[in-house]
């Protein structure tokens, strides 16, 4: 006998751990036939989402929108991501291309997660005119200094403590 239960009942009600140890059977149908259907069995491993929902004004200088999962963001940074849409859009100006580029790029970093990005142009900037970053040879150079100083710091360091 089975009984139905819309999920979304379950779902506010507080009641998903009733789940546990059932077999549910998902179908997705369309006016003609079944489209899909798929036994799921729970484990007690459910997760029920609770998204952070933040509420911003953009300013004016807002150029895109870039929303990631962790396929993303776990292989790569938020300024290394801006950073590569900014280029990739400067090249072409196509978000597709730009999405597809970015997910890649994320892949050859080594990501095992899916990879979900959308980017949305806010229409506020010309792409083909934006000019190219200027590189401050004299910022990198003053960070590789410091970073060679702090790490020989750091082994001359250890070399103090005593074995």
């Amino acid at each position: 006998m089975f009984k139905i239960i819309p999920i979304q009942e379950l779902i506010l009600n507080n009641k998903l751990d009733s789940l546990t140890g059932s077999s549910i059977l998902v179908c997705l149908f369309n006016a003609n036939a079944s489209l899909f259907c798929a036994r799921i069995q729970f484990n007690g491993d459910l997760v029920a989402a609770s998204p952070d929902i933040f509420q911003l004004a953009l300013g004016s200088d807002a150029e895109f929108l870039l929303l990631a999962s962790d396929g993303l963001w776990d292989y790569m940074n938020s300024l290394d991501a801006v950073a590569f849409v900014r280029n990739q859009l400067r090249q072409h100006g196509d978000v597709q291309i730009a999405c597809e580029a970015l997910g890649q790029a994320a892949l050859n970093q080594g990501s095992q997660d899916n990879v979900s990005i959308v980017i949305a142009d806010l229409g506020h900037t010309d792409w083909q005119s934006l000019p190219l970053p200027q590189q401050n040879i004299l910022y990198e150079l003053g960070q590789a200094f410091a970073t060679i100083g702090i790490v020989s710091v750091g082994i001359w360091m250890t070399s103090q403590l005593p074995l």
